[in-house]
């Protein structure tokens, strides 16, 4: 995760904060999706 300042055309309430960026590896999403199982949070 990071805080960065970007320079948007129309900003959101609180950007003056900084933006959030998440980062997930392909290992931790799988160890994840097998932790919870494939079909968890799938709708329809």
């Amino acid at each position: 995760m990071r805080t960065y300042h970007g320079d948007w055309p129309e900003a959101i309430t609180g950007s003056e904060h900084g933006e959030v960026e998440y980062a997930l590896t392909r290992e931790q999403w799988r160890a994840d999706r097998d932790r919870v199982g494939p079909a968890a949070g799938r709708t329809g």
